[in-house]
């Protein structure tokens, strides 16, 4: 190289630009080394070789590093599923997982965690176990939770909106606010559940069970519906499918089960006090030691309904077929029916209650008078007015005593 082009030593100077001077008189150096070395160009041409190769390296390994990570992610959470904590952490592995791949999280088991929040619609989680997590406000629209285990489980206002629920398991679970609409629920068991405020319009809930479950005024039956293009006008949709269902002791006060189709369903020992079943299909329903009081089945269909032992104080009673119905040892106190031979009427049906005529023994029927000089129909025991009879009796029998007392005296 020819000694001219060596670099030329900068001289003393003062201010921050020395630091500059002297960087610039280094790199002179180096290529002024490069350029008269064959070595170095060689290192050189390595060094930029390595560095170029470095992005298709990465390219190419992207797969790997990809299945290392998910690997890594399923065991964190299946570490985490068998310790408590972790909620935030699994949380984004678990909605990071389902954008990449939905079916990976079947089978998962995750419990004990806190999970509120947590989106993962359309996601597959079959025969996985959220068993006491908190998924309030969780997204699960149209997710496959099939044979699910949701045992304790917080789902307040969680969306299962066309989820799929089959045999699907949430004892004691709190559902309040929930939204199951249209949802697949077939065999599910709600036993225990907090069901207050649910939405289930159109949900699919043959041969659910509900054992001691609260639906406390729940709307089940036929819903007001407002479609476009109807000016507004308010139609009837179609309540959940209820086949079948197991209701047994559940609390289901003021419940509105107006229109729907609820024939074989079990509600024995449930309270329904209040509850609106006006208009529904209830062939062969069990009410055995169910609370009805005050609740209005109104032109009810109660074929074959078994009420032995049911209280049906208050009821309304009229236009509703009791064909083939069993209402041995029922409460019928103040029951409204719509005539005043509501006995003898049921006597006279092609198929008869069964033991109508000892019930009819104990009680008939009485016209009464509402303030507003409206007509009734009510049922009373005709023990208690063969007492009133009693009671009024004798008080002319012991006036007429003391008269004649007196005129004696």
């Amino acid at each position: 190289m020819n000694e001219s082009q060596r670099p030329i030593r900068p001289e003393a100077g003062r201010g921050w630009s020395v630091v500059f001077v002297w960087t610039e008189y280094a790199m002179q150096w180096v290529v002024y080394a490069v350029v008269g070395s064959a070595t170095a160009k060689v290192a050189c041409g390595l060094v930029v070789l390595c560095l170029a190769s470095v992005p298709v390296v990465y390219v190419f390994e992207a797969p790997d590093r990809q299945r290392a990570r998910e690997h890594l992610q399923w065991l964190v959470l299946v570490d985490a599923g068998n310790r408590p904590g972790g909620g935030g952490v699994v949380r984004g592995i678990l909605e990071e997982i389902h954008q990449r791949d939905s079916s990976s999280l079947a089978g998962l088991r995750l419990r004990d965690k806190n999970l509120t929040g947590l989106k993962l619609p359309g996601a597959n989680l079959v025969k996985g176990d959220f068993s006491g997590t908190i998924l309030a406000g969780a997204d699960f629209e149209r997710a496959d939770l099939t044979e699910a285990v949701l045992d304790g489980t917080n789902l307040t206002s969680a969306s299962l909106r066309r989820a799929r629920l089959v045999n699907a398991r949430a004892r004691n679970a709190d559902l309040q606010q929930a939204d199951l609409s249209h949802a697949d629920a077939r065999e599910m068991d709600f036993t225990g559940s907090d069901l207050r405020g649910a939405r289930l319009d159109e949900a699919h809930l043959y041969m659910a069970r509900f054992r001691s479950a609260n639906l406390t005024g729940l709307r089940l039956g036929m819903t007001p519906t407002t479609t476009q293009g109807d000016s507004g006008t308010a139609k009837l949709g179609g309540g959940p499918d209820l086949r079948l269902a197991d209701f047994t002791a559940a609390q289901m006060a003021g419940v509105d089960l107006a229109g729907a189709s609820l024939e074989g369903i079990l509600f024995t020992s449930a309270v329904l006090n209040g509850a609106r079943l006006r208009g529904a299909q209830l062939r062969q329903a069990d009410f055995s030691g169910a609370q009805l009081r005050d609740s209005d089945l109104t032109q009810a269909q109660l074929n074959r309904c078994i009420f032995r032992d049911a209280d049906l104080r208050g009821a309304r009673l009229t236009g509703a077929d009791f064909s083939g119905a069993d209402l041995t040892n029922s409460r019928l106190d103040n029951a409204v029916v719509g005539r005043d031979d509501w006995f003898d009427w049921l006597k006279g049906l092609a198929l008869p209650p069964v033991r109508i005529s000892e019930v009819a023994s104990v009680w008939h029927v009485v016209e009464t008078q509402t303030d507003n000089g409206e007509t009734r129909f009510l049922i009373e025991s005709r023990m208690s007015s063969s007492s009133t009879q009693s009671a009024t009796t004798a008080e002319p029998a012991s006036g007429e005593t003391s008269s004649s007392q007196l005129s004696t005296d």
